[in-house]
């Protein structure tokens, strides 16, 4: 009676046993029965993944941007980083978490892109910061039109200097209000004070977003159609001599040259 008690104790061992390594194996197989390769160990905690020194990418308010890792910390039970933003103003520095840093790579850069969609990848963009002030500058840029035209036709005219003059005002005074993203509004007050003209600051990034507005300002604009006929020429010749000298005028052309290739062909 006990012998038998006890093969049936060993007979339910058995069948547990089996049922735990059922279980076992079932949590590391797919849908289809194949076994699962083992999860990856997690990061040593004693470890940091970046270096100081080294360009990441980060996390600001949900949205990442080139930045330096400055200083490293373990604090709270996990890697903390003090990081500075490229092209911004140093009081934007600040401390964030191990999961706010990614490593700087062109996989990591487009697949935040494609995660966050196409207007957060247009928003990743440009939130790279141009640095202030640019060289050249828009009054560099519409001297360096001014003197090809002269070098082209031996003179420049009245109305051509009366367009440029009126586009450089309507740059300083647009600017400000509808050619700056949020992210820049900050820099913007740091560099524009006084008789500062934003022409003198800012560059060719910039007075391609004012073509880029032109023509729904325009339409307000009461004037003669060969007026409006003349300054449309006159801009799309402007934007042509942007895209032609686009590898000493723009920081970086890949969106620009998209964007004058639209607008010149418009």
């Amino acid at each position: 009676m006990g012998s038998h008690s006890n093969a049936e104790k060993d007979e339910s061992t058995d069948a547990t046993t089996r049922r735990g390594s059922l279980s076992v194996t079932e949590s590391n197989t797919d849908c289809d029965g194949d076994v699962l390769p083992p999860p990856p160990p997690p990061p040593s905690a004693d470890v940091s993944q970046f270096e100081e020194g080294e360009k990441v990418l980060a996390n600001h308010k949900g949205c990442f941007y080139e930045a330096k890792v400055l200083e490293i910390a373990f604090k709270d039970n996990e890697w903390n980083y003090y990081v500075h933003y490229i092209g911004w103003n140093k009081s934007w520095d600040e401390w964030i978490g191990h999961d706010c840093v990614l490593k700087h790579t062109e996989e990591n850069i487009e697949e935040q892109g494609i995660k966050q969609g196409v207007k957060s990848a247009m928003a990743w963009r440009v939130s790279k910061l141009v640095e202030l002030p640019r060289s050249p500058n828009v009054d560099d840029i519409l001297k360096k039109y001014t003197d090809s035209k002269m070098k082209k036709d031996g003179r420049v005219s009245n109305s051509v200097e009366e367009i440029l003059k009126g586009l450089r005002c309507y740059f300083d005074n647009a600017l400000p209000v509808m050619l700056l993203y949020n992210n820049e509004r900050k820099q913007y007050e740091e560099n524009i004070s006084g008789d500062v003209s934003p022409s003198t600051v800012y560059g060719a990034e910039h007075l391609l977003r004012l073509f880029v507005k032109l023509p729904e300002l325009l339409i307000r604009v009461k004037m003669a159609e060969e007026t409006l006929k003349e300054l449309q020429d006159e801009f799309v010749d402007i934007l042509r001599f942007l895209k032609n000298n686009q590898s000493s005028f723009f920081v970086s052309t890949y969106k620009a040259v998209e964007e004058m290739e639209d607008l010149v062909s418009k």
